[in-house]
């Protein structure tokens, strides 16, 4: 199943060398699994239950999306960052909320950095508290200029692009940054610019551009990031 590539308006056509799987599983109990098929961190066993669950079924989905570009060895875990360790001579990204996983993966050459992001649409009692932890004021006054989208959208839009903008920069710099240090502008339908409010790093100063792009799909919103 892919996701970005649904949508007419989005100019995303994955490249040979490129994969996204997607799988649904219950938060309330951990999925069966092979256990050759995947490796667990040693920590795994301290998960809440929801945390494995979640766990199980992104790795599976970036395991299958690994062997769909060719590739069979196992993901690793990095216990000092908490992020997958990637086989070598791929990068990928997974994402997972409310019994659903994505994951995406690609061979490295055309692709340095790859971050993805799934969110439920925020619900409408929950944007002015949420509005305040993500929006910049350039952002606020963006959504009030142009109202495109749904307030409830647009919150969820930046806030799934900022996180796709760290997952696809944070191995690359090793350094953490929060929403406030990138600015997301819809710059079209099906395709947002995040900028770079801070110096992460060089390469990734403040003013770097990085487009990617979005859909809506079942009350959710999809993003993708890559360079």
């Amino acid at each position: 199943m892919t996701i970005l590539t649904i949508s007419s308006s989005s100019s995303f056509e994955p490249a040979a060398g490129f994969s996204q799987k997607v799988r649904q599983f219950s938060a309330a109990e951990p999925l069966f699994y092979n256990p050759q098929e995947i490796l667990l961190p040693e920590v795994f066993p301290f998960f809440a239950i929801k945390r494995q669950a979640e766990f199980i079924a992104g790795r599976l989905a970036a395991q299958e999306a690994l062997r769909d570009i060719g590739v069979e060895d196992l993901i690793g875990w990095d216990p000092l960052y908490k992020i997958p360790q990637w086989p070598e001579g791929t990068i990928g990204s997974i994402t997972h909320t409310r019994g659903f996983a994505r994951a995406a993966v690609a061979r490295r050459g055309r692709w340095t950095g790859l971050g993805i992001d799934s969110e439920q649409v925020v619900l409408r009692g929950l944007t002015a508290k949420f509005a305040a932890r993500i929006l910049s004021e350039e952002e606020r006054e963006a959504f009030l200029a142009t109202k495109t989208l749904s307030e409830a959208e647009y919150l969820s839009l930046v806030f799934s692009a900022k996180e796709s903008l760290f997952k696809c920069l944070f191995p690359l710099v090793r350094k953490k940054f929060y929403f406030k240090s990138a600015k997301i502008t819809v710059e079209q339908p099906g395709i947002f610019t995040g900028e770079l409010r801070d110096d992460l790093a060089a390469g990734f100063t403040q003013g770097r551009k990085l487009s990617g792009f979005y859909h809506f799909s079942g009350g959710m919103v999809h993003t993708l990031l890559g360079i």
